[in-house]
């Protein structure tokens, strides 16, 4: 579903992109799948930093920024805060 969104959204369908990145997370809730609802998240910030949408990107991306750090996943965490950067705010 997030490489499906990803895909939706390069092709300029961004409620489709949406809706399956929110069909993404509560499966990775329902499962409690941590990591993927981080790299979910991720994904839904980055449609809302194309759209413009700095307040929404920041919610999701911090967000998923706590969990990554919870998890350890610093890779994914240093990724998150570079992007939490350049949106002015880390």
């Amino acid at each position: 579903l997030r490489v499906c969104a990803k895909i939706r959204a390069m092709q300029g369908r961004r409620e489709e992109a949406s809706a399956a990145l929110e069909e993404a997370l509560s499966l990775a809730r329902s499962i409690r799948y941590p990591y993927a609802e981080g790299r979910i998240l991720r994904e839904h910030g980055m449609l809302h930093i194309r759209e413009v949408e700095p307040e929404h990107a920041r919610e999701r991306l911090c967000a998923a920024l706590d969990i990554f750090i919870r998890l350890g996943a610093k890779k994914d965490a240093e990724q998150t805060r570079r992007t939490l950067q350049g949106l002015g705010r880390a």
